[in-house]
């Protein structure tokens, strides 16, 4: 009988260190996955822009027009904290602080953080003329096996599936702040129709048709609230 149970004992313990010993090899291995998963051709940092700059909407866009509609609302002056030429997302509820870049070769900017889609608007273009469509940046769920663990997680999209509604996401953008507050979110194909000042979106998996999407509404500029503007 005592052997009985010293044999049940050895095996919890072997099953027990089996266990961590495998839990240590996941927490080992985990800042390297996109490169494991890269050398595998199971994440091609490519294929993934590839999927990330195939047309997102499935609807007519507006010529851009970076002059004012008449008598339409104002821009505030610009911040003194905010240089000029400063172009940066930050998203605080998923770490993200990135720059943004509008290169026609969706893969420079990609690399560098995150891109906005050249074709649509900009965040000045947008509140100045309602009717334009939204601005729609792009980034990197997964990126590049050279990233460091810090900037991966500062620039990439990884995150994005856990941007909730009620949410605020930061443009810095030519001197102003536009802050966005996000109102729904989903995964599809292709971006939906409706009255979004901001689209986020990321692939689901790199050769997946799927994106993950988060619309969001502009709520104030400097903070001003816009309907004060």
């Amino acid at each position: 009988m005592r052997n009985k149970l010293f044999k049940k004992i050895g095996s919890l313990y072997i099953t027990i260190g089996l266990f961590l010993i495998v839990g240590a090899i996941g927490l080992i291995a985990y800042p390297q996955a996109p490169f494991i998963m890269s050398f595998l051709s199971i994440n091609s940092p490519e294929i993934e822009v590839s999927s990330l700059t195939v047309e997102a909407a499935d609807f007519e866009i507006t010529p851009t027009n970076t002059e004012p509609p008449p008598r339409g609302p104002q821009l505030p002056p610009v911040l003194p904290q905010v240089q000029t030429k400063q172009k940066t997302l930050e998203i605080p509820s998923i770490g993200i602080i990135s720059p943004i870049d509008s290169n026609t070769n969706a893969e420079v900017s990609l690399k560098q953080g995150t891109w906005i889609v050249p074709s649509f608007s900009k965040p000045d273009e947008k509140f100045l003329n309602p009717s334009k469509p939204p601005v729609i940046l792009a980034a990197h769920r997964f990126g590049y096996s050279d990233w460091s663990i810090e900037k991966r997680g500062r620039i990439s999209f990884y995150n994005l599936p856990s941007l909730e509604k009620g949410d605020k996401v930061n443009i810095l953008w030519e001197g102003r702040k536009y802050t966005y507050k996000v109102t729904d979110g989903d995964e599809n194909k292709f971006i939906k129709k409706g009255n979004f000042d901001l689209v986020l979106y990321t692939c689901k998996l790199y050769n997946s048709p799927l994106r993950i999407f988060r619309y969001a509404k502009l709520i104030s500029i400097n903070e001003i609230r816009v309907e004060l503007l």
